[in-house]
């Protein structure tokens, strides 16, 4: 039983350290368990359906999020929705052309332009609601970033919806945007533009 408590104060110290690490802009791949979630990994052949950044206010740790509309999550929040048994991968920029201190502040003034936005469910790049631009998850992010960040090979890309497309016409009502131009969570995991630091 001792040696039990020791390894589970060991693996929570490991934790707490890792958060610790977390830096504004790294970015957060997170396994969902949803209807929706379960076909945007089939159709991406991804573990992961949706993401967010990490934004440091002080030395607390926010996610920046679309999930309902464009918002800042507290941490714990964002990791206790993880779908049971899986991991959220943390990965991070390898290169931009500012210091650290003003990235941080263009991170944040950036999503400050966005919060408050309303989720877009039908997955259109240039979509709005009541005259502001609604997001989803990876596009948001993209959005964020790509004023800031010359990409080598992020970009986004046609969407097909062709896994599964009976059932995203189901989602979609009919109105499956095959063709639109779209980003998802696969995008930022496969990209070289981004360096795996761990799994929390």
């Amino acid at each position: 039983m001792l040696k039990f408590f020791i390894t589970l104060l060991l693996t929570l110290n490991y934790s707490f350290a890792q958060v610790g690490e977390l830096k504004t802009g790294d970015i957060l791949l997170q396994p969902l368990s949803c209807w929706s979630c379960s076909l945007i990994e089939a159709q991406e052949m991804s573990d992961y359906s949706h993401m967010g950044m990490v934004v440091k206010i002080g030395e607390t740790p926010y996610v920046a999020e679309a999930y309902g509309s464009v918002k800042l999550t507290p941490l714990k929040q964002f990791v206790e929705r993880t779908k049971k048994g899986s991991k959220i991968k943390v990965r991070r920029l390898d290169h931009h052309f500012f210091s650290e201190e003003v990235f941080n502040t263009m991170v944040a003034q950036n999503i400050l332009g966005f919060l408050g936005n309303e989720y877009d469910a039908q997955f259109l790049w240039r979509n709005q609601i009541d005259g502001r631009e609604s997001l989803y998850c990876s596009e948001l992010i993209y959005k964020v970033l790509a004023p800031m960040v010359w990409f080598h090979d992020l970009a986004p890309k046609t969407m097909t919806f062709d896994v599964l497309p009976d059932l995203w016409d189901r989602y979609f009502r009919g109105q499956t945007p095959r063709g639109e131009i779209g980003i998802s969570p696969e995008d930022f995991n496969k990209s070289l533009d981004f360096y795996t630091v761990y799994e929390i």
